[in-house]
């Protein structure tokens, strides 16, 4: 862990993990910000904006209100990702938990996609699996990519 910290910044494990949080790939938000990128490509070919006319963003927040709603926007949002999935889950690890890696793969499979493979590991490294695990990673993946072609 000595390393660890020598090596990394944790301020930058803070962005990181905002950066996280935030990340929705639901149709409506998508949708919006292609709508927010061409309004900003517009204004910035007519003038440059300095920072206090920076327009605000809303960034990772869909508006949608209930469940069902929110299952359907996400599945709309990922209605063009047909390509062989696998989602790798872990037991122990907390920052993307179990429960939401499960949601993920039922979200593709409800939006059409036949290709997707959900494999979970039982380690106790949790988030940090991907990196130190290597056999049972690499197995889970090994595995994916054979039955794909």
């Amino acid at each position: 862990s000595e390393r660890f910290c020598l090596q990394y910044d944790a301020n930058s494990l803070l962005y990181v993990s905002k950066a996280m949080d935030m990340f929705d790939i639901s149709h409506s938000v998508t949708q919006r910000l292609d709508r927010q990128r061409a309004d900003n490509q517009r204004a910035c070919t007519s003038v440059c904006l300095d920072a206090s006319e920076q327009p605000a963003s809303d960034q990772g927040h869909s508006g949608v209100e209930t469940g069902d709603e929110i299952m359907a926007d996400l599945v709309r949002g990922v209605k063009a990702a047909m390509q062989p999935t696998l989602v790798l889950g872990v037991q122990s690890d907390i920052l993307f938990p179990v429960r939401q890696q499960k949601e993920i793969a039922d979200i593709l499979r409800q939006a059409g996609n036949t290709r997707v493979t959900y494999y979970e590991l039982d380690a106790i490294y949790g988030h940090d699996t991907f990196l130190i695990d290597v056999v049972n990673v690499g197995a889970a993946i090994k595995g994916h990519l054979e039955n794909t072609h």
